[in-house]
């Protein structure tokens, strides 16, 4: 029996010439999200901001899975596959913004340390979800640019502009949050290598070599991160 393929659709929208972000609000979007074909997986030609306002589920971003709840907020790149499915009979709230965030980034910083490109680069790396909880800012902002979007104020344009100006680098430095997290993670992962080794060869005289070795590292690379994690220790030619 062949394989099923896994449909996925692409969701098509128009952002009006001289906006770069179309909303998606209103009580048409307060319902119980994955029923019928709104459970496939789907994509689409601008960033999507999703706010949760309330409900529960799961949103499924690529292979990843998360479960959300009352003041979650997703990031979501373009052509990157998503779906939001609600727990079994549960009412949703959530609304939607849609940004150009490539013409946007080109045309609002330009004359930055890092370049369009790097920039363009950082904010479509991954898709996510976070909380309000865990990134009040984020949430802040997001809410601004949905309720500027929603009452169109005098000058509510420019108003989100400099909303979405602060999100993209709050957006930046979730990324830089992500790096760090996972250099920890690998310095953690080579000291623990490190003293499993000399837990099993206690006995002998071990050479700094043989750890650095051990970790896939030459032996300066491995004094260096010995000194980061142990402080200002000294790292003799054995132990």
């Amino acid at each position: 029996m062949s394989k099923q393929k896994t449909q996925i659709e692409f969701r098509y929208y128009n952002i009006p010439e001289g906006d770069y972000v179309l909303a998606k609000l209103g009580p048409g979007w307060e319902q119980e999200y994955g029923l019928g074909l709104n459970r496939m997986l789907h994509f689409h030609n601008y960033f999507e901001i999703g706010y949760c306002y309330h409900g529960k589920g799961e949103l499924i971003i690529e292979d990843r899975v998360y479960n959300y709840s009352d003041d979650c907020f997703s990031l979501i790149p373009q052509n990157v596959p998503h779906v939001t499915v609600s727990a079994p009979g549960n009412i949703c709230k959530w609304e939607f913004l849609f940004v150009d965030i490539e013409a946007f980034i080109r045309d609002e910083f330009r004359g930055t340390s890092l370049s369009c490109d790097d920039i363009i680069r950082i904010v479509n790396k991954r898709g996510t979800m976070k909380t309000k909880k865990n990134h009040a800012a984020m949430a802040k902002l997001i809410r601004n640019i949905i309720e500027e979007s929603r009452r169109k104020d005098l000058y509510y344009r420019q108003s989100i502009i400099g909303y979405l100006y602060a999100l993209v680098v709050e957006i930046m430095r979730l990324d830089e949050e992500r790096e760090m997290a996972k250099h920890v993670d690998r310095i953690n992962n080579y000291i623990k290598s490190a003293i499993d080794y000399i837990g099993k060869n206690y006995a002998d005289e071990i050479k700094i070599q043989e750890l650095a070795d051990v970790c896939g590292l030459s032996e300066s690379h491995f004094r260096r991160i010995f000194v980061e994690s142990m402080g200002n220790a000294t790292v003799s030619s054995s132990l």
